[in-house]
């Protein structure tokens, strides 16, 4: 700060977030190669670590992207790589397959829904004991 011109230490007095305004970019920055360089330990431990993080992220790219059609492939390769964790996620993929395909195929979301169900929860667990239906209505009503 003693680097400073004068006028520019009085503006980082009154706000200090000018000054960190650059600080974070390079905070950023290093936290990014942080990650990278802890990512890049974890992927050199094993080949099966390689494995889980290239079908973790392919799984990922598939739904970010809504590519049901490579559902079946990604299920294959995940069910055939040894991780019996992956084997595990695959089975009950399997069990309710046509729900995730639709989920990846089709638009629509039930995200909506779940919020205001779990809304709904969180006020009811708020609100135990305290008071009855009526007052229950009146405030999820109200907070709509």
């Amino acid at each position: 700060m003693a680097l400073l011109p004068a006028h520019a230490r009085s503006v980082h007095r009154v706000f200090p977030h000018v000054h960190c305004a650059g600080c974070s970019r390079a905070s950023d920055r290093i936290s990014k190669r942080r990650e990278q360089t802890r990512l890049d330990q974890l992927l050199s431990l094993s080949r099966e670590v390689q494995t889980l993080y290239a079908l973790l992220q392919a799984f990922l790219s598939m739904v970010r992207e809504r590519k049901h059609q490579d559902l079946r492939s990604w299920m294959r390769q995940a069910s055939t790589c040894g991780i019996p964790e992956l084997g595990s996620f695959v089975t009950g993929i399997e069990q309710d397959y046509d729900a995730v395909h639709a989920a990846l195929r089709l638009p629509w979301s039930q995200g909506i829904t779940e919020g205001k169900v779990n809304k709904l929860k969180t006020l009811k667990r708020v609100m135990y004991g305290r008071a009855g239906f009526p007052l229950l209505r009146q405030r999820l009503l109200h907070d709509a």
